[in-house]
């Protein structure tokens, strides 16, 4: 399968949060081989790039299909209305997320190989991908309980 074909079905399929999971793990790893290598193998600097420019496509995608008609937001509404407050805050989460990796993304592109620069991004992308970990998490757990909730009659 094409790399191209990859992204086109991640697409589709919705970038699940197990694939963006990867997505992050493999930037915060080529990171951590840029600060190791002081940002002079340019086949890391470009992974990285690759990676985040991913990303900041992906993102955006990701949280439309969650949040949009048949995405999973709107599954966990029909079964547990009560849970509408919750799934709220969780989409005003998005916006602020989307504009952060746009950022990240933008920095990536201007730090060339300077090794203070990436550890910049390095440091950002860091507290990036925790936020954006507890939010996921906090997603699939308001979907768990919304699965485990009878559905109305």
């Amino acid at each position: 399968m094409s790399v191209r074909l990859a992204v086109e079905d991640a697409a589709v399929a919705g970038f699940d949060h197990r694939e963006l999971a990867r997505v992050i793990d493999a930037i915060d790893a080529t990171l951590h081989e840029i600060e190791a290598e002081g940002a002079r193998s340019l086949g890391s600097l470009r992974h990285a790039m690759a990676l985040l420019e991913r990303l900041d496509r992906e993102l955006p995608r990701h949280f439309a299909f969650e949040a949009g008609p048949g995405g999973s937001f709107a599954e966990a509404l029909l079964r547990a209305p009560q849970l509408e407050a919750r799934l709220a805050s969780l989409r005003e989460d998005h916006a602020p997320l989307r504009e952060e990796v746009a950022r990240l993304a933008g920095e990536a592109r201007l730090a060339g190989t300077t090794p203070e620069a990436w550890a910049g991004v390095a440091t950002r992308f860091r507290g990036f991908a925790a936020a954006l970990r507890r939010h996921e998490s906090a997603e699939d757990a308001v979907v768990a309980e919304a699965l485990l909730t009878d559905e109305p009659a």
